[in-house]
């Protein structure tokens, strides 16, 4: 890793804005790959 790399990860304000994406990341790639098929599983069950 370079040493310009280094410096501007440790930046406060990139922390929190990578801690930002990524907790976005998960919680969109959560809904969208368990929620979802979980929610139309049991609608489908429902009314079936």
């Amino acid at each position: 890793m370079s040493a310009t790399l280094k410096k501007v990860l440790q930046f406060p304000i990139i922390k929190i804005i990578i801690g930002i994406v990524v907790c976005f990341a998960l919680f969109v790639s959560i809904q969208n790959f368990v929620l979802k098929p979980f929610f139309y599983s049991i609608i489908q069950d429902k009314y079936c």
